[in-house]
């Protein structure tokens, strides 16, 4: 395993740990205080403020990484680019995920409708059977 797919693991890890953690966390919880603790200097009152530090300090970082690679002069190609994007796809995705019960994931709105689970289930067959391999191939022929 590459450094690179060990850190990817390590956050897709981390984060399925946090959602674990804190995914049942009800509207009503997020006003509880935080008892005595302070974390670098500051002192956190609610749940709800320590949720929103937990976005907005990965939000600055993920800005201070990219100015970083901006400074090395680290360019994506064409295919880095397209892959980063579907990243931010799959994250969005993912998080969509998150939210759902085990029972939501065979519900249907209506009839014709698809579950999450058959969405999901399509995207990983075409992605892993399909596509992934129609570029693959068109590589090894040419």
């Amino acid at each position: 395993m590459t450094v690179n797919k060990n850190l990817m693991n390590q956050l897709t890890a981390s984060r399925l740990k946090t959602n674990e953690l804190l995914g049942n966390i009800s509207d009503e919880q997020m006003t509880l205080p935080i008892p005595d603790n302070v974390e670098g200097g500051k002192r956190f009152n609610t749940v709800r403020e320590v949720f929103y530090t937990l976005i907005t300090h990965e939000i600055e970082h993920t800005i201070h990484l990219a100015k970083i690679l901006t400074g090395l002069n680290v360019h994506l190609s064409e295919a880095k680019l397209i892959l980063k994007e579907l990243q931010e796809s799959r994250g969005k995705l993912e998080s969509l995920i998150i939210t759902l019960e085990d029972t939501d994931l065979d519900r249907k709105p209506s009839g014709n409708e698809w579950s999450p689970r058959e969405i999901i289930h399509h995207l990983l067959r075409n992605e892993e059977e399909f596509l992934s391999n129609m570029i693959i191939q068109a590589i090894t022929n040419q």
